[in-house]
């Protein structure tokens, strides 16, 4: 074991800033936050999140310049700080398992990793190799091999935890540690005359916007007043026509950047959060929401329910007409049913602080510098 008054050094990897990840980046900016709050007698913490260099974006802006400057940074610039920067850290957290492929220069025996979702590794799967092309196999190949490499692995979830023992990682090796809740998320009074139905992510595919448009189409025809509110950027060109066809594009909101303590506010106006998504890997608007006092209504899959528990309404996956249903019966709800079911939803929420994710982090950082100086 170290000494106990030695201060151990640790080194928090995080995404780059450039990556415009809000919640990959508030999982990281949390924790040191924590860890220099409550545990700097005994922790030196050092973040490292480096910027993306511009190359491909100096001859030309766009989508695939950028992603050129994302796959040599991930694989070339970002591993390159590492080897010159990993001297003299006793343990190193890569808090974003995507950024695996780290650990090939890392001293695994001494490095943990939190995995928020195996969405990464799913093209290595024989049913889903299809999906996906041949690069970024092999891209997913070398993150996942640095992963095998670290002496743990903390999940946000059971779910995600369960995923990960199917791909042949051990027990022993790997435990859960779900994510916290900026503090900011508090409920205030419950709204009184909104009608708005709230939706915070992005418009990959698994989000099923699709899904959350027709529904809302849905509840619109039985409420003309509802609007739906978008935090996560615009809607894309495909899903905008489809709002279009619907009839509902000018009852669709898109909200401008938040802050966390503007997004908190959004979510207390709001009389339900939609989560239609098929697959998460924590589901943080879920857990938002309900801090903030506000119902949710999500798919029906084993992460979200191991986050919203009995509090959160749950309709089968790709089910608008069931999504519509439940935002209808929320929007209908009495003053007295509209308080019992915030105070379930505050309730669920409260287990959920960075303070007990970064308890749990602080005694997997002395086990893993205990059993390399044994």
């Amino acid at each position: 074991m170290p000494p106990p008054d030695k201060r151990l050094r640790i080194a928090v990897l995080r995404d780059s800033p450039d990556e415009g990840w809000p919640s990959m980046d508030n999982v990281g900016v949390m924790l040191c936050r924590q860890l220099r709050s409550n545990y700097s007698a005994g922790f030196e913490v050092d973040e490292i999140a480096p910027p993306i260099p511009r190359r491909a974006r100096l001859l030309h802006s766009s989508n695939a310049a950028f992603a050129v400057d994302r796959l040599l940074f991930r694989f070339g610039d970002y591993p390159r700080v590492v080897r010159r920067g990993a001297a003299g850290f006793d343990v190193f957290h890569v808090c974003d398992h995507s950024y695996s492929q780290l650990l090939h220069d890392l001293p695994g025996e001494r490095t943990v990793v939190t995995c928020h979702d195996i969405e990464t590794f799913r093209c290595l799967l024989p049913r889903e190799r299809a999906t996906r092309g041949w690069l970024f196999r092999r891209m997913a190949e070398r993150i996942l091999k640095g992963m095998q490499r670290a002496a743990h692995i903390t999940c946000d979830s059971l779910a995600t935890r369960s995923q990960l023992l199917r791909l042949g990682f051990s027990l022993t090796d790997t435990s859960v540690v779900p994510l916290g809740v900026d503090p900011v998320f508090t409920p205030g009074p419950a709204p009184s005359d909104s009608f708005d139905l709230l939706h915070v992510g992005s418009t990959a595919e698994r989000k099923r916007i699709d899904v959350l448009l027709k529904a809302f189409a849905l509840v619109r025809r039985a409420e003309p007043r509802a609007r739906l509110l978008r935090a996560g950027g615009p809607l894309t060109a495909p899903q905008q026509d489809l709002a279009g066809r619907l009839g509902i594009q000018d009852a669709v909101v898109t909200l401008p950047f938040l802050t966390v303590a503007e997004l908190a506010d959004v979510y207390r106006s709001a009389r339900a959060v939609l989560m239609p998504s098929s697959v998460e890997g924590f589901g943080f608007p879920v857990v938002e929401a309900m801090a903030c006092g506000t119902p949710v209504i999500a798919s029906n899959i084993l992460v979200l329910r191991e986050v919203g528990g009995e509090a959160a309404l749950y309709v089968p996956v790709g089910d608008a007409e069931a999504l519509a249903n439940a935002a209808l019966s929320i929007l209908a709800l009495d003053p007295d049913s509209r308080a019992a079911l915030r105070a379930r939803c505050v309730a669920q929420a409260a287990p959920f602080t960075w303070e007990r994710f970064a308890a749990s982090m602080v005694e997997i950082y002395r086990r893993l510098a205990g059993r390399a100086a044994g």
